[in-house]
């Protein structure tokens, strides 16, 4: 069905085994020197076709459309790609939408220089050095590096295969299920899990009654004589890449649970402290989902994202406004389970982000270290996925009847800052003063091409 031999790698994995990750951001200074270099990083990439488990390494490549702008593609080609792509995320219209400013940012600002990413992944530090000196060594006369962020996930256990982020959670457990690949992952993730693989890939059927996203295409005067790409479809086996570097102010936010949770007489209370943070988030650290146990008294592993929350309309397991709930409602968006779960899963999205940054030493206090996330998501309508789950559901403040509350973690749109909602089965809980301690350091749209758009480029540019 998947024609994984076009198909970069880090569509279907994560590559979890290799914990190791650098991101390049690259200007090319002149697309008419970049035919050689291209078609070298083809020849370099993972494809889905060649990844297994064992491999020590994996590359993959992303294009602005500034990037594809200064690789030769005409005017009328470009037009065929997405609005949102065009203006990229620093748009002013589109910050406004997100409630971003881009102004403020390190990297990604509406002047921004970006054309290329390049992702590196490697099983450890030494292996990932040497894979990041050698594509700088192939890129320096053609390419400028704007900027490079490392990273590396943590276990959350040592020997666990469950990742945390820096605030403490296990991170990317609510991943959808591409419909199709690996079928044996049903039974853990549940059948409303599954996902058409057209709301990722281009080219292949979506949750619109089995239509095909919108794909960009070659417009004259660009022309295919060697007839590489089908019908002249760019888009083919390719996705769109949303980036964010996502900043978290770890003490902060801690310091902020303890003030809000301790005892009458000031005194920590650490069980509290874990459950009010488990509510923010709508899972307890170790993964366990509130909704699954609401009292953290045990439950199954495999239920880690095989769960709902019909059973829990008025967010009295699970509150209304927590994380996880706001990113993905699954069957409780609307009042009818079925229709939600269809209206969710057109809105859903492949998570491919890490942590960059060192682990803090003491959770509680300040040691001047940047950390945070670098939040990476596939999918193939930004608009309609990535725009729409943080507009609609992360920053709305009406989201799920709620009344002026943003996203706890990550805040948003409100009148009253800071309010969050525990709902009881008597009198709801008003928390006051909950401020966001995330901060968006920089953010740009990419897309993610097949194996035959890349030898496209390649034969453009030259």
């Amino acid at each position: 069905m998947f024609e994984t031999h076009e198909i970069q790698g880090m569509v279907f994995s994560g590559y979890a085994r290799q914990p190791f990750a650098a991101y390049l951001f690259l200007t090319v200074r002149d697309g008419a020197d970049a035919a050689d270099w291209l078609a070298g990083v083809s020849r370099r990439i993972t494809w889905a076709d060649k990844f297994d488990r064992e491999r020590r390494t994996s590359t993959n490549i992303a294009f602005t459309y500034k990037g594809f702008a200064r690789l030769g593609l005409g005017f009328q080609t470009l037009t065929t790609f997405p609005l949102e792509f065009v203006k990229d995320m620093s748009d002013p219209a589109r910050a406004q939408m997100l409630g971003d400013d881009p102004d403020a940012w390190v990297w990604g600002r509406p002047e921004h220089r970006i054309h290329v990413l390049l992702m590196l992944f490697a099983r450890d530090a030494k292996e990932l050095a040497a894979l990041l000196a050698a594509e700088r060594h192939a890129a320096r006369e053609i390419l400028d590096e704007v900027q490079v962020i490392e990273s590396q996930t943590f276990p959350f256990q040592p020997g666990s295969p469950m990742n945390r982020e820096h605030f403490g959670f296990v991170d990317g457990l609510s991943q959808p299920d591409i419909a199709g690949y690996r079928p044996e992952k049903r039974a853990a993730n549940g059948g409303a899990n599954q996902i058409s693989a057209g709301e990722f890939i281009l080219g292949y059927p979506n949750e619109y009654f089995a239509q095909l996203t919108a794909s960009p295409h070659l417009r004259a005067p660009d022309t295919d004589p060697k007839a590489i790409l089908p019908s002249g479809d760019l888009g083919r086996n390719g996705t769109y890449l949303v980036v964010r570097q996502m900043e978290q102010d770890v003490a902060g936010f801690w310091q902020m649970i303890r003030a809000r949770c301790a005892h009458r007489n000031s005194t920590p209370d650490p069980a509290a402290e874990e459950a009010f943070a488990a509510r923010i988030v709508g899972r307890w650290r170790d993964g366990t989902p509130i909704a699954v146990s609401p009292r953290h008294d045990g439950a199954a592993p495999d239920r880690l994202n095989d769960f709902g929350f019909s059973q829990d309309p008025h967010g009295t397991g699970c509150p209304l406004g927590a994380h996880i709930r706001r990113a993905n409602p699954r069957e409780a968006l609307l009042a009818d389970p079925i229709q939600s779960i269809i209206t969710t899963r057109r809105h859903r999205m492949l998570r491919r982000g890490r942590p960059y940054g060192p682990l803090i030493a003491d959770r509680y206090s300040q040691d001047g270290q940047s950390r945070g996330l670098v939040f990476m998501a596939l999918n193939a309508n930004i608009e309609r996925q990535f725009e729409f789950i943080q507009q609609a559901w992360i920053s709305s403040p009406n989201f799920a009847g709620l009344y002026d509350e943003a996203d706890p973690l990550l805040g948003g749109r409100t009148q009253v800052p800071g309010v969050f909602s525990i709902q009881k089965e008597t009198v709801r809980e008003r928390k006051t003063n909950i401020l966001p301690h995330v901060t968006v350091k920089g953010g740009a749209y990419f897309f993610l091409p097949a194996r035959a758009t890349l030898s496209y480029l390649s034969l453009r540019a030259g």
